[in-house]
Order: structure tokens, then C-alpha cells, then sequence
């Protein structure tokens, strides 16, 4: 029977010898196969271990992370029920309560849109009642003057009509919409609008400023506070934007005439004209005002002497760069700005994981970050 060996095979010389010796040792090599198959079998074992306690490692891992969010949804249920009205913070953890901020600002948006397109139907109705029944008796007359009334009368819906499709434009969108853009089309527009008076249009606007919402809607509030700054300024208005915190706030000036004290509310209501000599339907700038309302917003006038000035204060969109990594997101979280990178969430989710096995890692709650003491995890 033939018998694998292994041997080591070594060329000797010794002092004084005049020819040198081969030694050549040899074993019987089943011994060390069956040393090294032992040894794989037991790594394969440990290394089967591994996987498996890795793998519920990231199970527990996955559990225990998306408790939090068990229980936000059970709130959510809550109030789909009709149980609860907002969600309660103090049945969540830390960590997820800027999720449930943003969730209750939504959710207060969403009433606050119910509620203005109830009422913006029951004014629709009530506007469209006084012209019908005025066309319905004025079929039960002679019809001498049916032509003017219809005329006038159709006016009225018409201008009811547009009032309550400028009261839809303000819908739930949660969009970033450049201030500058949309406001150097604008000035550009209203400078051929109004080039028979020959009024100039400016703007100052740094670059990257933005509204957090549609751009339908900030071209809305910006083209009527335009165009009426335009209709009453003797040689300029002016646009500037400015941000303060987490608020845009853009003013639109003229130095026109100005207005009373008295009449700065009135002047925002719907279909109020201070002068029927001027061209317009008085509805701009209470569709400003609607507008920035839905949006959790305002819009302020005030007399500069000369001049009015309109102040619209809204929501501030989130503030993006450009660099190596693609677009950069600043995001607030806790009251303080953080500035967050998409393509890493990944790679910050797995690292958060393997830092929760590392001896001494403490998790710091505002940050939701972790902080590792060296010293006390390898001695």
C-alpha cells in the first residue's frame, strides 16, 4: 500500500568534512491533513457563528430602531380615527421628534387648506347667489335693459369665479421654488406692461434664496404685488428678499402715493378699490394675502413716504450647495443647523450600527450621534 509522505530534504555541511551530506527527514502526512481539515471545520464553524450573531446583531438592530416608529404610527392611527387631534411627543423618543414636528406642521397645513377651500366654496356660493337671482328676476321683466344687466351681472360671477380659482392655486405642494428666477421674470414682464408710463422695475435678491412651496404660488403673490406696486409708483419699484432664521421675507416698494393709515386693512380685502380710475379688479392683492395665509404666512403693508411698501413673510426652503459629493442638504434639526449629505445616509446608517457594538460608544440624543471613548473601549 502506497503511503503519502511529506519530507524535508537539507544540504549539510560540516566543519572539517570533506564532502557534505543530505538529511532528509520524513512523516506520515494523515496527520497533518487531519490537523488541517480540524482546523478548517472549526473556522468554518466560528465563521458560521459570526454571520449568525452578525445577522441577528442587525436584526435586533432593525427591531429595536424601528420601535420608534411603531409607535408614531399608532398616533397616526389615532388621529385617522378621529382620537387625537395632533401627535403627542411625550409618548416618543427623542430622536424621532423633529419627524413628528414636521408631521404635525403637515397635518395642521392639511386643516388649514380644508378649511379655506370650505370657505372658499361657501363665498363662490354666496357671490354666485346675489347675480342669479338678479338675472332670474330680471326674466320676469319688460327686458328692456337685459343687455346691460347680463353684462354686469356676468362681470360679477366672472370676478367670482377667478377670486375662488386663485384661492385653489395655494395647494399642498412641499417644493423649493427660486426667489430670484421667478422674480427677475416677473420685473421683466411688468417693465413691458407698464412701458407706456415708463416705470423701472429692480431687483435684489441674493442668489440661492428660495420658498418653500410652489412656484405657481410665489409667481402668483409676486406678479400682483408687482403689478399693483406698478399701477401707483411714479418711476420705480423695487423687489428685495432677505432671509432671517428660517423665514423668507420679500418686500415690494414704489414710490407712488401711498395710502392712509386707515385704509391699509380695507386695501386687503376682497374687491376693494381705492380708485375706480385705475385698471384692476381689486382682488391682487387679497389673493396675495389668501395665498401666503395657506402657507402659514402674511402679507403687511405700510407706508414708506413716499411709497407703500408690501411685506410678504413666508416659509424659508432649505438652503443646497453643489459639491463633491452632489447636492448638499442643510437641514435643522434640534434648532440647530446640520448639514446633511444623501449619498452618505447609507453609509452612516451601517456605521451606526457598528459603532452600537463597540465597548464605551454613548449615543448622544440632540445630535443622534455617537461618540466613541477610545480608552475605555480597547485598553
Amino acid at each position: 500500500m502506497q503511503q503519502s509522505l511529506r519530507a524535508r530534504v537539507q544540504l549539510v555541511r560540516l566543519p572539517r568534512a570533506a564532502q557534505a551530506y543530505v538529511a532528509v527527514v520524513a512523516n506520515d502526512r494523515s496527520a497533518l491533513d487531519a490537523d488541517v481539515a480540524a482546523f478548517r471545520q472549526r473556522t468554518a464553524i466560528a465563521l458560521a457563528v459570526l454571520v449568525a450573531a452578525w445577522l441577528a446583531v442587525l436584526a435586533s438592530q432593525v427591531h429595536f430602531g424601528l420601535r420608534p416608529l411603531r409607535g408614531l404610527r399608532q398616533q397616526l392611527e389615532r388621529i385617522r380615527r378621529g382620537e387625537a387631534e395632533r401627535i403627542d411627543r411625550r409618548q416618543l423618543d427623542l430622536e424621532i421628534a423633529p419627524l413628528a414636528d414636521e408631521l404635525d406642521a403637515l397635518l395642521d397645513h392639511h386643516q388649514r387648506m380644508v378649511a379655506r377651500a370650505r370657505s372658499s366654496a361657501e363665498d363662490l356660493a354666496h357671490a354666485l347667489k346675489t347675480p342669479l337671482s338678479v338675472l332670474a328676476a330680471e326674466t320676469q321683466g319688460d327686458g328692456r335693459d337685459w343687455r346691460r344687466t347680463l353684462h354686469e351681472q356676468g362681470a360679477r360671477m366672472r370676478a367670482s369665479i377667478d377670486r375662488s380659482l386663485a384661492a385653489g392655486l395655494a395647494v399642498d405642494h412641499r417644493q423649493r421654488s427660486e426667489v430670484a428666477p421667478a422674480a427677475e421674470a416677473l420685473c421683466r414682464l411688468m417693465t413691458r406692461v407698464h412701458a407706456s408710463r415708463g416705470i423701472h422695475f429692480r431687483v435684489d435678491v441674493a442668489p440661492g434664496l428660495a420658498f418653500a412651496g410652489a412656484a405657481t404660488d410665489l409667481e402668483e403673490m409676486l406678479g400682483n404685488l408687482l403689478d399693483n406696486a406698478g399701477k401707483w409708483a411714479r418711476h420705480d419699484v423695487r423687489l428685495r428678499a432677505l432671509a432671517q432664521q428660517d423665514r423668507l421675507h420679500i418686500e415690494v416698494r414704489d414710490d407712488g402715493p401711498g395710502l392712509d393709515e386707515a385704509k391699509l386693512e380695507s386695501v386687503l380685502q376682497r374687491g376693494v378699490r381705492l380708485d375706480e380710475r385705475v385698471e384692476g379688479s381689486g382682488l391682487g392683492l387679497a389673493i396675495a394675502a389668501d395665498i401666503a395665509a395657506s402657507h402659514g404666512g402674511s402679507l403687511r403693508l405700510s407706508n414708506e413716504n413716499p411709497g407703500l411698501r408690501a411685506r410678504l413673510d413666508l416659509p424659508l426652503a432649505p438652503a443646497t450647495v453643489e459639491g463633491w459629493c452632489g447636492q448638499v442638504q442643510v437641514e435643522k434639526i434640534a434648532g440647530k443647523k446640520v448639514t446633511v449629505v444623501p449619498i452618505l445616509r447609507a453609509g452612516i446608517g451601517m456605521l451606526d450600527g457598528v459603532l452600537s457594538l463597540i465597548p464605551g460608544a454613548k449615543r448622544t440624543p440632540i445630535w443622534n450621534a455617537w461618540s466613541v471613548n477610545w480608552t475605555s473601549a480597547w485598553p
